[in-house]
């Protein structure tokens, strides 16, 4: 498991610092108004994600007869048609897209774009079968050399273009790599096939995760659209930058957690107890990079974005600390959508979306009423917190797994980053850092203890039910 765990991790730490390379590299040639294009280009990037969220490569992992050949082939039509839906959508909302952003001159680039996931549609599926083994090598691999591509391309493309195109030759560079990567390599021959239950089985676990997809598109990339029109690509360039900052190491702690766990809970899933157990442990290890990483923002955002972007994007500090809290908040509703995808209950981060994405009129009455972005991300923090504790509701409700316990540590971390905040804003009384400091040294311990775990032994039912007992009563 350990082994597994610094595999994954330094693969996607690895992936998330070449990304970061890149947006720095581009932030430093380009000026702020072509970094802001640039901006808008991954806000579409991100749109493409949506139709990947329909889980096509988790369904390999937790579908029982995902290692089955006839399977492979039956979602590889699956994802295939996918990829040709996703690129007909783009094509056709290229243009208001452009609108939106008030770039309409280059809509040709969001056209172009928009070829990519039909590309992206013909990936092999290989490398996410073998996760089901804990052989997470050849994903590694992978993973990491699109995005060194995609860096070292950026400098021969902006010295031909010498603006915002740079920025798309390098996320055009970086797509297509993706896919021929997948091809290379693999222990299965590339083999498209049809089976119409396999095919239903697909639709039915991955709409809820494409509308889910949808609805987590609009609440990651909504507030920067919201920048974009109400303030102008120059704030959404150092908008973005201070965005970048905050969400990619966060969706690198996601996706290493769901990527570990997720086929862990999926052997547990018929055992309650033990799943039970996996969910606390992972919200542990959760709330420890949640405090580690909100304190580090707190007192080194400033020289963080001085180092990677220059004084020009000094705009973005005021902003950091909140926006960072947002989204570690939304790491946290994060967890409880694994012990329900382990059990095929895909629906779960559907439903809280839905909760947040209501918070969404909020944040764009706040901005036009009052041009203050503090205001609008303040509200897209309750929009989070509230839309967790939904989640964790539906997850006992829907899953059978308790988070009474669980719910009432995340209040006493919310009143913890509160006071974080209230610190550092104010500029006083920065011995009540102690405060949020504790906390994540408490989830720590958790952790050390809960470590057992990670055998690949089944805890027994009976035996683990007053342990579980006991755990929802410990703080």
């Amino acid at each position: 498991m350990i082994r597994s765990g610094i595999v994954v991790f330094g693969s996607g730490a690895t992936e998330a610092a070449l990304l970061m390379l890149r947006n720095v590299v581009l932030a430093r040639l380009l000026s702020v108004s072509d970094f802001g294009i640039a901006a808008t280009f991954s806000i579409l990037v991100v749109l493409m994600d949506v139709a990947q969220a329909a889980g096509v490569n988790r369904m390999i992992v937790q579908d029982r007869d995902g290692a089955s050949e006839h399977v492979q082939a039956s979602l590889h039509s699956v994802q295939a048609l996918i990829g040709l839906v996703t690129t007909a959508v783009l094509l056709v909302v290229a243009w208001p897209f452009s609108h939106l952003m008030k770039t309409d001159d280059i809509t040709w680039a969001y056209l172009l774009l928009a070829v990519v996931p039909l590309v992206r549609g013909f990936g092999h599926l290989d490398i996410f079968r073998l996760q089901r083994e804990h052989r997470f090598g050849p994903a590694a691999v992978r993973q990491i050399t699109p995005q060194l591509l995609s860096v070292l391309s950026v400098w021969p493309a902006y010295l031909a273009l010498r603006d915002y195109r740079a920025a798309l030759v390098a996320i055009l560079v970086q797509q297509t790599t993706a896919v021929v990567a997948s091809h290379v390599g693999v222990e299965r021959r590339y083999r498209l096939g049809w089976d119409r239950a396999i095919a239903a089985r697909a639709w039915k676990f991955g709409l809820p995760l494409i509308l889910n997809g949808a609805l987590l598109y609009l609440v990651t990339n909504g507030d920067r659209m919201l920048v974009a029109n109400l303030f102008g690509l120059d704030a959404l360039g150092w908008f973005s930058a201070a965005m970048l900052i905050t969400l990619n190491p966060l969706l690198l702690v996601a996706r290493t957690l769901q990527t570990l766990f997720l086929p862990i809970m999926a052997r547990a899933q018929e055992n309650r107890a033990r799943l039970q157990a996996l969910y606390e442990f992972v919200n542990d290890l959760c709330g420890v990079c949640v405090f580690g990483f909100v304190v580090a923002v707190a007192l080194l955002g400033r020289e963080i974005i001085i180092l990677l972007y220059g004084q020009r994007y000094l705009a973005a500090v005021p902003l950091l600390l909140m926006l960072a809290i947002m989204q570690v908040i939304r790491l946290v509703r994060t967890v409880p959508a694994l012990p329900a995808m382990a059990v095929a209950e895909t629906a779960n981060p559907l439903y809280t979306n839905l909760v947040r994405i209501g918070f969404i009129p909020l944040s764009l009455a706040a901005g036009w009423q009052t041009r203050d972005l503090h205001l609008m991300i303040g509200v897209g923090i309750v929009g989070e917190a509230i839309a967790t504790y939904a989640a964790m509701a539906l997850l006992q409700s829907k899953v059978r797994v308790g988070t009474r316990a669980v719910a009432i540590r995340f209040t006493r971390d919310l009143a913890a980053l509160a006071t974080l905040a209230g610190v550092i804003l104010s500029a006083r009384f920065e011995w009540l850092l102690a405060f949020p400091a504790a906390v994540g040294v408490n989830y720590l311990l958790r952790v050390i203890r809960s470590r057992r775990l990670l055998s690949p032994q089944p805890v027994a039912a009976p035996a683990s039910a007053p342990a579980m007992a006991h755990a929802q009563q410990a703080d």
